[in-house]
């Protein structure tokens, strides 16, 4: 139902004459019916509707707001300041008109970013998800651990010669595959363990000696399991350079068992001569 309004006097009710919207200003009072030359009827574009901006991404309980960008209603700037100067500040400081510009950015190292990219990768490559792992098909997918005699370096395939070396990055990967490696062929724990620490100390920069010790840990509490396959893994590192003989196999293991396959095979023959 309409309200009608009524005369207090006469009691005949109110004939709606002029209807005028105007807004006001709770806070100064001023409002643009009285203070016409404050305020423009045009009709104004949203910036941020116009750029796609999602102001959500601005709200103070995100972190994406840039230094010396200006905040979307009060138009202050977000002001960098040394703590000596927080207790003084005011808002009017933060005004774009008075800001002077500092220099914000944090002191870096060459190559810092780079190296925590590199293990980023590597945490990665050990604990992603199960889905997703690299998953050994064909007829080693039940593989087994081996044991083989007569073990020796020369049979290794170059990727990890390349690593036993020292490396500088992939660090953590590296030791991954070669934990994995010199399980997957049958070496005892004591000498795995020690090759591992001797291989850390040739690396430029060691990984710490408590990583080492979790990785170790953390093996030994699961049965074995072959090495990444060939070749993607080990580009990754830096650390493919195949041989004749790397196009005959598909994981590392392949490589030593039959290296070390044909030269137990050849001593015997020597032996055989010799007799």
């Amino acid at each position: 139902d309409k309200q009608i309004f009524k005369c207090p006097n006469c009691g005949d009710k109110f004939d709606k004459k002029k209807f005028i919207i105007f807004y006001e200003c709770g806070k100064c009072q001023k409002n643009s019916k009285n203070n016409q030359n404050n305020f423009s009827t045009a009709i104004e574009a949203d910036l941020f509707e116009l750029m796609g901006l999602d102001l959500a991404l601005v709200s103070p309980r995100h972190l994406f707001r840039m230094p010396y960008s200006l905040h979307e209603k009060t138009a202050l700037a977000s002001v960098v300041i040394d703590i000596e100067e927080l207790e003084n500040f005011e808002l009017k400081d933060a005004s774009p008109m008075k800001i002077k510009i500092k220099d914000f950015m944090p002191k870096a190292q060459e190559g810092e970013a780079k190296e925590l990219v590199l293990q980023a990768l590597d945490w990665y490559s050990i604990n992603k998800p199960k889905e997703i792992r690299e998953k050994i098909t064909g007829k080693f997918a039940d593989y087994k651990p081996i044991k083989l005699s007569n073990l020796s370096e020369a049979n290794f395939p170059p990727c990890i010669k390349k690593i036993l070396q020292g490396i500088d990055d992939g660090k953590k990967r590296s030791v991954f595959a070669l934990i994995n490696l010199f399980r997957s062929i049958g070496m005892e724990r004591d000498e795995l363990e020690k090759r591992i620490y001797d291989w850390n100390k040739k690396n430029k920069v060691a990984l710490k000696e408590g990583y080492i010790k979790s990785q170790l840990s953390w093996t030994y509490r699961r049965k074995p399991v072959m090495p990444s396959n060939c070749r993607e893994f080990y580009q990754g590192i830096g650390v493919c350079q195949p041989d004749d003989f790397c196009k005959l196999i598909k994981n590392p293991v392949n490589y030593v068992v039959r290296k070390n396959f044909q030269a137990n095979k050849s001593a015997k023959k020597t032996k055989h001569k010799a007799k």
